[in-house]
């Protein structure tokens, strides 16, 4: 896979993490704030609903003490008196029966028949309700009516005079109204009493019951909810989670019960879920189509780029080849000068001698065989020169002795001229083979031998005017340390030796043969080049490999 691509994938990777990321924190973010918004709603309709009920059945107690004073205040407290006075508390407090039972004396109630004498009275629930409550003001526990034994009815009691008892009978349909029109948006409310049956529930046939009754599952539930007075509740029934808040009613220990299905309660959250996660993945494609864009034109930009370089770099090599020609053409201008002058002068005694008549068969002969050898040396040298500069590519297999030769063959007469000297050090070079690119080392050879003749010429007061040669073997590298005894390379121009356009000379140079050159060594022979050491001596290493792999072979004939 290639690195574009590689960079790509990892991008949108990176960006569905991130996506992934974002949506479960905001996920979670919006989970809590639902789940705490639900928990205030049912807890803030819990306590309303159970605010109101206290402030009904207080209403009723307040009622019933009231008439306790009365009764404790009356002078006349006659039976028909007294039931003058509960008619009148009846219609002014909505109340269904009240009654008054002095100590002793039978109870006076709303209905006349209703006489009961002290031991039944005593013996009722109103006052053993107030004997096990030592006397205080209290709520009866929820009893049928004894007229239709359907509806639910409570007492409200109050003492007087220590032992004397003034009740007020009620039904609790108000009560149970309120909870049953709750207004809860997919749920409901349920009242339960203080011995654990439901009083109010949507489902008629739970009514009187409890919790553990119609579903032995919800033990623990019951448990819970009369265990606390108030708390929060999530239980599961066929399938389908609830939640659930309760209340106390602390004058009675009625439970009052908000339940919501959670699937209804977080509907909006699965709305709003959805939406984040269609805007992210539109925001993902939305991204990925634009990275996909962007590296689209990235790697148009790259070719562009990569095609201009290559453009100049091929400006640059010409007119680094151009250079080295012009500097090497005096030399073979020597080189060529000696077997042409031979020639001239064979050519000019054979015409002399013809026109004197002197020229013989063996004369002839011989000049012939002269002008062939001065003929085959121009050759060679023409050959020699042509070989060096053309731009083959191909690996082949040769001795690296005779490689080094060829090229201090072409500058020969250069450093002779200028009384240059070359050392080879090099154990076995003649033994050395190598499967490479002998061109492209020559190369390299000719700009780092060029550079030191250069350097030499530079300096003044020369120590030695010689260039060494060094060859080792590194492993399957080749290194070729090439030193001169010159003025050196400043610590400046040896940060951007090898920048291209930088030259290694003060004043000379066009300063690409070494960029040219590191590129050659790195690139087609699959070594290096670098400065070991920038003055006496001054040794720049080359290094390449002594066999080239097939794929590394096509490599180096590629764009050669």
């Amino acid at each position: 896979m290639k690195l574009e691509k590689k960079i790509i994938l990892s991008i949108m990777g990176g960006m569905l993490l991130g996506f992934t990321a974002f949506l479960s924190i905001n996920y979670s973010m919006m989970y809590e704030t639902t789940s705490t918004e639900i928990y205030d709603k049912l807890k803030g309709k819990s306590a309303d609903l159970t605010r109101d009920i206290e402030e009904w059945l207080g209403d009723k107690q307040r009622t019933a003490l009231a008439l306790a004073r009365r009764a404790q205040n009356l002078q006349d407290r006659s039976p028909a008196n007294v039931r003058n006075y509960l008619y009148l508390v009846n219609q002014s407090a909505n109340i269904d029966a009240s009654m008054v039972y002095y100590k002793g004396q039978t109870l006076i109630h709303t209905e006349p028949d209703w006489a009961l004498t002290p031991q039944e009275e005593e013996a009722n629930m109103p006052y053993q309700t107030m004997l096990a409550n030592g006397f205080n003001p209290t709520i009866s526990k929820v009893f049928k009516s004894p007229i239709n034994k359907i509806d639910n009815m409570v007492a409200a009691i109050a003492p007087f005079n220590g032992d004397s008892v003034a009740t007020l009978v009620v039904e609790i349909k108000d009560v149970e109204e309120k909870v049953s029109s709750s207004n809860l948006d997919g749920g409901f409310a349920a009242l339960i009493d203080v011995d654990r049956r439901l009083l109010v529930d949507p489902n008629p046939n739970f009514i009187g019951k409890k919790i553990s009754e119609f579903n032995p599952e919800l033990g623990w539930m019951e448990e819970k909810i009369f265990a606390l007075k108030s708390g929060y509740i999530e239980y599961l029934v066929k399938g389908k989670v609830y939640l659930a808040f309760f209340d106390t009613i602390e004058s009675t220990g009625w439970k009052v019960v908000l339940t919501l299905k959670k699937e209804t309660a977080f509907a909006n959250l699965t709305v709003q879920t959805k939406k984040l996660i269609l805007i992210s993945v539109i925001f993902f494609i939305l991204g990925a189509i634009f990275i996909v864009i962007i590296n689209i034109l990235h790697e148009y930009w790259r070719r562009e780029i990569e095609l201009k370089r290559d453009e100049y770099e091929f400006i640059l090599a010409h007119r680094s080849r151009i250079s080295e020609i012009g500097e090497l053409i005096s030399g073979i201008n020597h080189q060529l000068h000696q077997p042409l002058n031979s020639l001239s002068l064979l050519s000019s005694s054979m015409l002399s001698k013809s026109k004197n008549k002197t020229l013989t068969s063996e004369v002839l002969e011989e000049n012939l065989i002269m002008s062939q050898k001065a003929i085959a040396l121009m050759s060679t040298t023409i050959g020699m020169f042509r070989n060096f500069y053309r731009f083959d590519g191909n690996a082949t297999t040769f001795c690296l002795k005779q490689c080094i030769d060829g090229v201090l063959q072409v500058l020969y007469i250069d450093f002779s001229r200028h009384n240059i000297s070359v050392e080879i050090d090099c154990d076995r070079c003649d033994m050395l083979n190598i499967t490479s690119v002998d061109n492209f080392i020559q190369q390299v050879l000719l700009v780092l031998l060029q550079n030191a003749k250069e350097a030499l010429l530079m300096t003044n007061d020369r120590i030695d005017n010689k260039i060494q040669i060094h060859v080792s073997l590194d492993g399957e590298l080749v290194n070729v340390d090439i030193a001169d005894w010159g003025e050196g390379i400043s610590k400046a121009i040896e940060e951007k030796l090898f920048d291209n356009i930088k030259s290694s000379k003060k004043t000379l140079g066009s300063g690409i043969g070494l960029y040219f050159a590191r590129k050659l060594a790195r690139e087609k022979l699959k070594g290096d080049l670098v400065l070991v050491q920038s003055s006496m001596p001054t040794i720049f290493r080359f290094s390449f490999k002594n066999y080239l792999s097939p794929k590394e072979q096509n490599d180096a004939s590629a764009n050669a």
